[in-house]
């Protein structure tokens, strides 16, 4: 059997973790206005990054204006293109006027396809054995979330647990505590598959990611190093496959490779490993 901390077996700490919506990284995502045809507007969405993204027009108010009723007001955008959102036009003579808000989403519901039968590859390194200390609806902070809590030291190589392209990684927060008030100081990297489902590392370590933005990475490479920032309790990997939604994500299970056999569903309280 793989060498393990005794200790850890007797602690089984509460995990806290973010599970809210997706926001995009800054300047991915622009909605613009544009001069239509027939002298309408229309509102532009422009994806300037290598990943989809779902855009919301979830406010919009107009001035002697009509929004034409075939105008979307959410879509998905994918990469490195534009998609019309809205079109409007003048509803009489006399000054008009438009003001909007929107928000987005990374990835692309409609083509997101999970392959419930893929074995991924445990997120650590052979010869470690760690405790999963909260599973799938587990009674702390995953009622409704399909997620996983490898407990394990600060610093511990994390590897990828499928092959992927990263979409976004952040590594600049050097704070973590039990509360939602540091939701946002939570360091992670997020994965993209070839199903369009996305694996999420979450608390990861100051500056703990060794990948970049639109790098491809193979199960079992080295992506990041463990820590204890954000909402968290205490040192651990959060690790969830999810489908982006425009609420932000539905989490899904997945099954994995472990020294109990392929294809196994992880659960609370029990030791796995290579």
């Amino acid at each position: 059997m793989p060498q393990t901390d005794g200790k850890k077996l007797l602690f089984f700490f509460i995990a806290l973790c973010t599970a809210g919506v997706l926001h995009a990284q800054t300047g991915n995502i622009e909605v613009y206005a544009a001069n239509g045809a027939k002298g309408s507007t229309i509102l532009v969405a422009k994806n300037k990054s290598p990943f989809p993204y779902v855009v919301d027009l979830y406010y919009l108010r107009l001035k002697n204006m009509l929004a034409d009723p075939e105008s979307q007001f959410q879509a998905a955008v994918p990469a490195g293109k534009q998609v019309v959102m809205a079109t409007l036009t003048p509803k009489g003579p006399g000054k008009t006027g438009w003001d909007f808000k929107f928000r987005y989403f990374l990835g692309d519901p409609t083509h997101c396809v999970p392959e419930p039968e893929f074995p991924y590859r445990l997120p650590f390194k052979k010869g470690l054995a760690c405790l999963v200390s909260q599973g799938y609806l587990g009674p702390i902070s995953h009622q409704n979330t399909f997620a996983i809590d490898f407990l394990m030291e600060e610093g511990t190589p994390i590897m990828a647990a499928r092959e992927g392209i990263v979409a976004e990684v952040k590594e600049d927060s050097n704070w973590g505590c039990p509360s939602a008030d540091c939701a946002r100081d939570g360091n992670y990297i997020l994965i993209m598959h070839r199903d369009g489902t996305f694996a999420g590392y979450w608390h990861l370590q100051y500056k703990g990611v060794s990948v970049k933005v639109g790098e491809r990475v193979s199960a079992g490479q080295v992506i990041g190093t463990s820590g204890n920032t954000g909402w968290t309790s205490g040192p651990h990997l959060h690790f969830e496959v999810f489908c982006p939604t425009i609420e932000g994500k539905q989490t899904i299970q997945t099954l994995f490779n472990t020294q109990r056999g392929i294809n196994t569903q992880l659960e609370q309280g029990k030791l796995y490993w290579h």
